[in-house]
């Protein structure tokens, strides 16, 4: 059969392998069809695959969330005209909130997607492979991971976090919404944070878990305390935690936030590539 087609359970194999090779590139994927250990081909939305001529091989996939987040898997090199034009076709079926992936991957769809106008930002991409780093924190500081029954005392800073480092409209949030959001994460992920008097300065975690890899996020410290290590004792001990697990981690952090680069570079990470994020206007 031609085409991008919705994937079946008997594409699992290939499915796990295209999207395992160079897992960095496609966490948000890999995660989404992998949790507690557990592949799942559908979860939350619609896979579809473009299969090579062996019937085991997949030349790419794409999954679309019920939220509307496309995310991609494919060399745009290896794509034919046909498999581009098939490909146009299903974007204009989709409801589309946003592109995520590899630079080239989002700018092929944004070209095919047709929309009015598009907003974007750029990333680096940055690797760390397995490895641990002892956390060190000054006197009066304490980390520990949090969970569920922090969701009250930790909310003010995943919202800080967003206003300033994710909504490119920060009178928008929705706080319901970001709120249950964020407490999906302290139930499923692992999130520590630092303490100072009882009271939470500093938070990070993975937002991510794939096959091999975890991708780290939402790591926030308050302007009062920046400056003291806080953000790259919660990276090592995350860090430490996923080492024990196998697991390496990757990030993606906007292209003018020098800080950021700078302290994800002293944390031992590389640049992989270009990462995107697209909002299409016409949403």
């Amino acid at each position: 059969m031609k085409g991008w087609i919705k994937g079946q359970v008997s594409d699992r194999e290939g499915l796990i392998k295209l999207l395992s090779r160079e897992e960095w590139n496609q966490l948000h994927f890999s995660s989404s069809l992998y949790e507690k250990r557990t592949f799942r081909l559908v979860h939350n939305g619609s896979v579809y695959i473009l299969k090579d001529r062996h019937p085991k091989q997949l030349k790419g996939a794409f999954y679309i969330t019920r939220g509307g987040a496309l995310h991609s898997c494919f060399e745009p090199s290896d794509l034919r005209r046909e498999d581009l034009d098939y490909l146009e076709k299903h974007l204009q079926e989709l409801n589309i909130f946003s592109f995520i992936g590899r630079s080239d991957r989002v700018k092929l769809i944004e070209e095919l997607y047709h929309s009015c106008d598009c907003y974007g930002i750029d990333y680096d991409l940055m690797v760390k492979e397995i490895s641990a780093a002892e956390a060190r924190l000054g006197s009066g500081y304490t980390l520990r991971r949090v969970g569920l029954e922090d969701l009250e005392l930790l909310y003010p800073l995943e919202e800080a976090y967003q206003r300033e480092e994710v909504l490119r409209d920060p009178s928008r949030l929705d706080r319901r919404f970001l709120k249950r959001k964020f407490q999906s994460q302290l139930e499923s992920q692992f999130i520590w944070a630092v303490f100072k008097g009882g009271r939470p300065v500093a938070k990070g975690g993975t937002n991510a878990i794939g096959f091999r890899y975890c991708q780290l996020g939402g790591v926030y410290t308050i302007p009062s305390e920046r400056g003291r290590g806080l953000g790259r004792a919660i990276i090592n001990r995350i860090g430490e935690e996923l080492a024990k697990e196998k697991w390496g981690t990757s990030l993606f952090v906007r292209k003018d936030n020098r800080a950021a680069l700078k302290l994800y570079q002293n944390c031992g990470y590389e640049r992989k590539g270009d990462f995107r994020i697209v909002y299409p206007e016409n949403n």
